[in-house]
Formats: structure tokens, C-alpha cells, sequence
């Protein structure tokens, strides 16, 4: 009994050892973390650093940045001028801004004011010659460009894309087919009145016929075969008066020395002015 009390009494003491070291250990973990705690910034500070740059992110994203475009008001063909009716979108403008308008060839430019309009745009009209040719830019003052064409006549009220099947075999050149689709720049389609087909081979005129008034959609043009040799040129052509009594010459497909050139899809047009 007194072997087994003194072994009883030995696992005491060990437990007892155990447990204090336990509490010192704990006691030391303690105070190191009340020291961190202590020299720790206070988190306010941090907080609110961090609300305020969140506060300012949002509202940079909604910023919208600013965007123009330009379309055609009227023509005079007797002036041969084209007024563009511009807007801008600049959500922290005030009421009047000014843009700086580049065009044709010899890179003329203006300034242009616009107004405050009722939707919430800025807008404003320019005119323009249209014989100037070349493209148009509109830019801020910053010279940041907002909107650009490579050519005026991108926003004429008549568009034009072609999709002629032109072949050229044993000495003859046949259209088999040609389909024409006549829209605004905007996407719309445009009606045109007096549209003819015409096709010129070595500069005289060989086929034509009257389409008269083309309402709206798209238009299959009559086909033709001809006589072709090695040298000749061959150009086939539609003719059209759109709104505002301009005159539109469109060349839908060439063949010049057995080898058709220009053949894409979407068609610049000649102007053809009244006569004085």
C-alpha cells in the first residue's frame, strides 16, 4: 500500500508541474499579444483611408467619357456645300462647348459651338464644301479625336453596297448577276428617284436602262453580256438623285486589261453637280 501511495503522490507532483508550466507559458503568450495590440495604428485611420478611395472608385467607373458624332442635315447641290448636325456627349460640360472640326484634303479646320439640347447632348451645326473631298475629324481642344470619317461622302444620305457576279470568258464579259442595296449612314434604307444602270465599255456607253424610283430595299439590276477582248475597259455604273437633288454616280465593278480592280463590297460615289 505505501508503494502504491508514494507512486500516486509522484504522478501528482508531475501533473502539478505540468499544469504550472502550462500557465506561465500562457501568461508570457498573453502579454506579447497585448504588446502587439498596443503599438498596432489605430484602425480607424486605415478604415476610412480605404472607404474614401472605394467612395472615389464608383465614381470614376460612372464617368462617361466623351463621345461625338456628326450626320448629315441637308445638302445644297447648288452650292455644293453639306451642313452636319454635331452632337456631344459630355456629362460635365456646362450648357456651351466648343469643338474643333479638321477636314478635306487640306486639313481646313474650325471651331464649332454647341449648345445645351433638351435630350441632355450638346449639339450644333457646321457647313462645309463638299468639293473639298477627303475626310472629316472632330476633336477636343486637347486635340483628342471624338469621331472620324475617311471621307465626306460617309455621311451623305445615300449609301451603297453592290454585290455584282462579273465574269469574263471566251472573249466576253457577262454580268450574271448584281444585287444593290441602298441605305442612310445610319442604317435606314434610302430612296432614291431617276436610278439608272449603265455599263460603259472603252468610255462609250454600251447597255442602259432606267430603274426610275427605288423606295426602299434592295434592287437586282438587269444582266448583260458582251464583247470582250484583251485592252478593253469596262465600267458598270449606277446613277441615282437622292434627297435634296444630289446626284449620285456609283461605279459598281471595273475590268481594265482582263483584270477586275475596285471589287469590294461598299461604293463611294461621284457628285454630279447641277449644271450652272
Amino acid at each position: 500500500m505505501n508503494g502504491k501511495r508514494r507512486r500516486v503522490q509522484g504522478l501528482t507532483l508531475v501533473l502539478c508541474a505540468a499544469l504550472l508550466g502550462l500557465n506561465l507559458w500562457q501568461g508570457q503568450q498573453i502579454k506579447y499579444l497585448r504588446q502587439k495590440v498596443q503599438n498596432a495604428p489605430e484602425p480607424s485611420a486605415d478604415i476610412s483611408g480605404l472607404s474614401e478611395e472605394c467612395a472615389g472608385q464608383p465614381e470614376a467607373a460612372e464617368e462617361a467619357p466623351d463621345f461625338a458624332w456628326a450626320e448629315c442635315a441637308r445638302v445644297d447641290p447648288a452650292a455644293r456645300t453639306m451642313t452636319l448636325r454635331i452632337y456631344l456627349e459630355r456629362p460635365n460640360a456646362g450648357d456651351a462647348y466648343s469643338v474643333n472640326v479638321r477636314y478635306g484634303t487640306g486639313g481646313q479646320s474650325s471651331a464649332v459651338s454647341l449648345r445645351r439640347l433638351p435630350g441632355g447632348a450638346l449639339g450644333g451645326e457646321f457647313t462645309l464644301p463638299l468639293e473639298v473631298g477627303g475626310g472629316i475629324e472632330i476633336t477636343q481642344s486637347n486635340g483628342t479625336v471624338l469621331f472620324r470619317r475617311d471621307s465626306l461622302t460617309d455621311l451623305l444620305p445615300v449609301q451603297l453596297a453592290a454585290y455584282p457576279d462579273l465574269l469574263v470568258a471566251e472573249g466576253r464579259a457577262d454580268l450574271r448577276e448584281c444585287r444593290i442595296e441602298l441605305t442612310d449612314p445610319q442604317g435606314g434604307w434610302a430612296e432614291v428617284t431617276e436610278a439608272v444602270f449603265r455599263v460603259d465599255w472603252n468610255g462609250e456607253a454600251i447597255f442602259e436602262r432606267a430603274c426610275g424610283t427605288i423606295p426602299r430595299g434592295p434592287v437586282e439590276l438587269e444582266t448583260w453580256t458582251h464583247p470582250f477582248a484583251e485592252g478593253d475597259a469596262l465600267e458598270c455604273h449606277f446613277l441615282c438623285t437622292g434627297r435634296y437633288g444630289l446626284r449620285y454616280d456609283f461605279i459598281l465593278c471595273k475590268m481594265l486589261v482582263g483584270e477586275l480592280v475596285d471589287n469590294q463590297e461598299r461604293y463611294r460615289p461621284v457628285l454630279i453637280w447641277p449644271k450652272e
